[in-house]
C-alpha cells in the first residue's frame, strides 16, 4: 500500500492496494485526514511524530504489526520519504507500507530451531545416545526449512566464499542447484555486487557490530539481470573473538524498488499533467513517462478517427520523420489499425539498417 500525506495531515493521494487494505476505495480516503482513518490513539502514539520527522526532511523506517480492516493482523515496515512539490515549500510525506508477516514467521521458526539445536548440543554429555536421536530429528527437520524456505539463507567466510546456500538463493541468482552456485561463484564482491564499494561496507558494519539487519544491496545475477537485496546476517566466532563466518538471510525486493519508483512517476506524472492546459502537452508527457518505464527508446500515441474511422498518429517522442510520414494515418484495414483493434502488443523497427 502507498500513500501521500501533505503537512497538514490530509490524504491528498493513495493507491487501490491502500484503499483494499481498508476495505475501502482510494476515492473514500483521499481528502480525509490520518486520525480520521487510522484513529486519534495511533495517531498521537506514533503515527504524526514520524510524520513530522519526515516533514523535516527525514526518512523514516518503521517494523510492527498492524491490525488492517480488510487484511487482518500484519507485520509490515512502513517508509516515510520525504517530498518537497515544484514550485512550493510544502513538505509531503510518501508513505509505503510493506507486507513482511511471512518473512516475521520463517525468522521465527529458524530462531527457534536454532535455539533448539544449541540447547541439544548441550544436553548430549547427560544422554548422548537420546540426545543423538533428538538431534536428528531436530537436524531433519532445520534442514527441510533450509531447503524449503522462500528465503536465501548462507554461510560465507569473511574473504567472501559462500561456504553453504539454499536452493532458493541459488535459483534466485539463476543457477539451477546450489551446487553449480558454489563451484561458480568464488568472490563475492567482484561477481555477485554490482558495486563492490558496497561489499566493504557491509564488512565493516560486521566488524564493528557483529551483526547487520536490512542492509541493501544490488547484486547481479547469472545472466546479468539486477536484483535489488535485503541482507540481515550475524557473525560466528571463536573464543578468541575471531570471527568463523557470516550465517545470514537475504530477502528479493526487487519487485518493492519497482513499487517505490512506479509511485514516485505516478506523482510526478499526475502533477506535472494538473499544470497542462492543452491535449498535445498532455499526451506528449504520458508518452514520455510510458517510453521511460518500459525501456524503450521511442513510441507514439494513436488516436481513432471519428469521421474516417482510421487512426491517426497524434504524438510521437524518438520516431524519424520518415517513419512518422508513413504511419500518420492508418486506414480501416490496414495492418496497423488491424492490431490495435484486436488490442495486440505491436513491436515495430522504424528502419532497415543492418
Amino acid at each position: 500500500p502507498a500513500a501521500v500525506i501533505n503537512h497538514q495531515y490530509t490524504y491528498i493521494w493513495v493507491n487501490r492496494c491502500y484503499g483494499s487494505a481498508y476495505g475501502k476505495q482510494p476515492s473514500d480516503i483521499v481528502g480525509n485526514a490520518v486520525p480520521e482513518v487510522w484513529g486519534w490513539e495511533a495517531f498521537r502514539k506514533c503515527i504524526k511524530k514520524n510524520l513530522d520527522r519526515c516533514f523535516q526532511g527525514e526518512e523514516v523506517r518503521q517494523e510492527g504489526w498492524i491490525d488492517f480492516p480488510a487484511l487482518g493482523r500484519r507485520y509490515c515496515e512502513t517508509v516515510y520519504s520525504p517530498y518537497s512539490p515544484e514550485d512550493t515549500t510544502d513538505s509531503w510525506a510518501i508513505v509505503v507500507t510493506y507486507d513482511l508477516t511471512e518473512r516475521k514467521r520463517i525468522e521465527g521458526e529458524l530462531k527457534g530451531y536454532r535455539e533448539n539445536l544449541d540447547r541439544l548440543v548441550e544436553e548430549r554429555s547427560i544422554n548422548l545416545i537420546q540426545a543423538n536421536e533428538e538431534l536428528k530429528a531436530r537436524e531433519e527437520k532445520y534442514r527441510q526449512i533450509f531447503e524449503d524456505a522462500a528465503v536465501g539463507i548462507y554461510r560465507t567466510t569473511p574473504d567472501g566464499r559462500f561456504l553453504m546456500v539454499n536452493p532458493y538463493l541459488a535459483q534466485l541468482h539463476g543457477y539451477e542447484n546450489p551446487e553449480d552456485f558454489l563451484r561458480s561463484i568464488t568472490n563475492i564482491a567482484t561477481q555477485l555486487y554490482v558495486d563492490p564499494e558496497r561489499r566493504a561496507d557491509f564488512l565493516a558494519l560486521m566488524e564493528k557490530d557483529g551483526i547487520v539487519r536490512n542492509f541493501e544491496m544490488q547484486a547481479r545475477t547469472k545472466d546479468g539481470a539486477i536484483k535489488h537485496l535485503c541482507l540481515n546476517a550475524h557473525a560466528v566466532r571463536d573464543e578468541n573473538g575471531n570471527t568463523l563466518w557470516h550465517d545470514g538471510v537475504l530477502l528479493d525486493i526487487t519487485e518493492k524498488k519497482g513499487t517505490q519508483e512506479l509511485v514516485v512517476r505516478q506523482r510526478d506524472l499526475a502533477l506535472k499533467l494538473a499544470q497542462i492546459d492543452t491535449l498535445e502537452e498532455g499526451l506528449t508527457l504520458i508518452l514520455q513517462t510510458a517510453i521511460a518505464m518500459s525501456g524503450m527508446e521511442s513510441g507514439g500515441i494513436f488516436l481513432k478517427n471519428t469521421e474516417t474511422k482510421g487512426l491517426d498518429l497524434v504524438s510521437s517522442v524518438g520516431l524519424t520523420q520518415e517513419f512518422q510520414d508513413k504511419v500518420r494515418h492508418s486506414s480501416v484495414g490496414t495492418f496497423l489499425w488491424s492490431y490495435a483493434m484486436e488490442k495486440r502488443n505491436l513491436h515495430i523497427r522504424t528502419s532497415r539498417r543492418r
